[in-house]
């Protein structure tokens, strides 16, 4: 669009995991959302925080809830 929308949206798990991208390239996975897990075809890249590239990867936070006091 030519001008700024301001949309905000918080993408549900299944969203982020299809997002997942290994090399640039669409990691292919899947969200089992029964079982709370995700299956890939390619482990998929995963970022350290900005401030600290030699901690381990930040997790993501989605719009679903895992129970009544957690998020996924």
């Amino acid at each position: 669009m030519p001008e700024a929308q301001n949309i905000w949206w918080m993408p549900t798990t299944n969203e982020i995991v299809r997002s997942l991208v290994r090399r640039g390239a669409n990691a292919g996975c899947t969200w089992n959302g029964a079982e709370g897990s995700a299956d890939c075809e390619l482990q998929p890249n995963k970022d350290s925080p900005l401030w600290a590239s030699d901690m381990d990867p930040v997790y993501y936070w989605s719009a679903d809830e895992y129970d009544e006091e957690y998020a996924w």
